[in-house]
C-alpha cells in the first residue's frame, strides 16, 4: 500500500504485525519444560529422602540436591527475577 507523503518521497508502508501467536506458543512451551523439570527433580529429592529413610544415611539425598538444587534455582530466578524486558 503506498502512502503520500508530505516531505520526501513516497515510500511502502506495509505493516508488519508481531506474531503474537508463536511468540505465546513459545512461552507455553517453556512454561511446561520448566514445570516438568522442577516435578521431575522434586520426585527425585522424594524418591531420595525415601531411600534415605529406609537406609538411615542421606548421602543421597545431598548428591541429588546438589544437583537439583541448580536446576530449581535456575529456573526459579529466571521466572522470579527482578527486572524483566517486558
Amino acid at each position: 500500500m503506498k502512502r503520500r507523503v508530505k516531505v520526501g518521497e513516497e515510500f511502502d508502508a506495509e505493516i508488519r504485525l508481531i506474531e503474537a501467536n508463536k511468540k505465546a506458543r513459545v512461552e507455553h512451551t517453556r512454561e511446561r519444560l520448566a514445570l516438568i523439570i522442577c516435578v521431575m527433580a522434586v520426585a527425585f529429592l522424594a524418591g531420595a529422602a525415601i531411600l534415605g529413610f529406609f537406609d538411615g544415611e542421606f548421602s543421597k539425598l545431598n548428591a541429588v540436591w546438589s544437583v537439583a538444587g541448580a536446576i530449581i534455582g535456575t529456573v526459579v530466578g529466571y521466572y522470579f527475577r527482578g527486572s524483566s524486558k517486558d
